[in-house]
């Protein structure tokens, strides 16, 4: 497998609750990234957290709505602690 340097590295995902955001999550977690599922649903936000968590990936759920500006500063103040 090549090594894409994301090991001990931090992903922010939005959109990660299915479809292409939740490939691309599960991805990065495969690669050793710790994984921000930024996601409006809640449901399939924490759905995809905790399939990477089930297969020994680092992900954490934050209901993120990209539309509004206080809630991506949410998410990035949630990713920064």
């Amino acid at each position: 497998m090549k090594d894409y340097g994301l090991a001990g590295k931090v992903a922010i995902v939005t959109g990660a609750g299915r479809g292409m955001g939740e490939a691309i999550a599960k991805g990065f977690a495969a690669e050793g990234a710790k994984v921000i599922v930024a996601e409006i649903n809640e449901t399939t936000g924490r759905a995809v957290t905790e399939a990477i968590k089930k297969a020994g990936g680092e992900a954490r759920f934050v209901h993120t709505d990209v539309s509004n500006l206080g809630s991506i500063q949410d998410m990035m103040k949630t990713t920064l602690e």
